[in-house]
């Protein structure tokens, strides 16, 4: 019986897939990785053209033939491959699932569109019966403190309503940020920022708002009314000034707490940095990304979060929460704690930490002593 094994062909299927491997592993100097996917397609489109002619020649072709050979071939390792990244998928989503713990019996206006209110997610002690009440409001980087700020408010006595997806700066016609995804973004985020504002005013009871966003993003994105200019510049000026607008309209009567945007990881995905010492074999963790992250957080997002401390100045009832300070020194920022990797993404906290660790950041990070009453240290 003549076989019909080409071990030339073999050969270069496995030159190709290796090369794949190596660009995605980052190997120094390997950068064939899309040529290794076109000699693959090639040496396909070669293998089922010679067999659709020779199953043409014999009178064996059929389309139902066809597709059955096709079917064996890929569907099992389809299935694996697909089974794997769900496991991983959902190990992933892990790092961001967090229940909301009760719905408070107050209403803001929603992201969703005009003439819509819902009731807040609430954190920390009871909403009803506890000592002090709070609100944090923010964007994502809000809601990846909400495991550590519970915490801090069943041990502060504190309910805690969150308010997103807005940052609070956000407000149709004067400081607009660029989402071309949405562009009702700007108007959706300014009712309700006019809805929180109006809580505020009539909640007296709520005493505290913790400001968290990504604040270091922002400036390239902002812009006035309908102008559309956008600059680094422009936005530094227009997040100074919006913010201290958003201060005004507090007031003085509300303790203030502003949160600086976490250090980012300036690398793609800083989960292979928590699996690094796993057999599996993934792309490899920067040897010095805790000095990677100190240099992006002092060139990169160094500007904005000067101008968050700016904004804040001279307001005795503000409080600044610096990450930077509590996570990085000596020019390296950690990204291990309490023995817990800290990030879910580059520019998030995970929200699946142990209670320890939720006790130990809330202390760490100044929340706890923030939420505090004046005069109880």
């Amino acid at each position: 019986m003549v076989s019909n094994y080409r071990a030339d062909i073999d050969g270069l299927r496995a030159v190709s897939v290796l090369l794949v491997f190596l660009f995605h592993y980052e190997v120094p100097a390997v950068s064939g990785g899309f040529v290794g996917v076109d000699v693959f397609f090639v040496i396909s489109g070669y293998l089922i053209t010679g067999i659709l002619i020779t199953s043409m020649k014999t009178q064996q072709f059929s389309l139902a033939w066809f597709y059955e050979r096709r079917i064996r071939r890929i569907l099992p390792a389809l299935l694996s491959t697909v089974s794997v990244t769900l496991i991983v998928g959902w190990s992933l989503d892990g790092m961001w699932k967090w229940p909301c713990p009760e719905i408070a019996p107050i209403e803001v206006a929603t992201f969703a569109g005009p003439a819509r209110s819902s009731h807040l997610c609430a954190l920390g002690a009871p909403w009803t019966t506890a000592r002090d009440r709070a609100l944090v409001w923010g964007d994502s980087n809000a809601e990846h403190l909400l495991p550590i700020l519970n915490w801090t408010g069943l041990a502060d006595n504190t309910a805690i309503g969150l308010v997103n997806p807005c940052p609070g700066i956000v407000e149709n016609g004067k400081v607009e940020r660029y989402w071309p995804d949405n562009p009702a973004y700007s108007s959706q985020c300014g009712r309700q920022r006019a809805s929180v504002l109006e809580l505020l005013r009539n909640r007296p009871e709520i005493g505290t708002v913790i400001l968290s966003a990504r604040w270091s993003d922002l400036p390239t994105m902002l812009y006035r009314g309908n102008s559309n200019v956008r600059s680094e510049a422009i936005g530094l000026r227009l997040l100074r000034d919006s913010l201290r607008d958003l201060l005004d309209e507090i007031g003085p009567s509300k303790k203030v707490i502003l949160f600086v945007d976490i250090p980012k990881v300036p690398v793609g995905n800083p989960t292979a940095c928590a699996m690094a010492g796993q057999a599996l074999l993934r792309r490899p963790c920067p040897a010095n990304l805790e000095a990677l992250i100190w240099r992006y957080l002092t060139e990169v997002q160094q500007p904005a979060q000067d101008v968050v401390r700016e904004a804040s100045a001279g307001r005795p009832n503000v409080i600044v929460l610096d990450p930077g300070n509590a996570l990085c020194a000596d020019g390296r920022c950690r990204v291990w704690f309490n023995g817990e990797f800290l990030y879910r993404d580059p520019d998030h906290f995970r929200r699946n930490f142990s209670q320890s660790t939720n006790a130990a950041l809330a202390e760490r990070l100044g929340f706890l002593a923030a939420l505090q009453p004046i005069g109880v240290k």
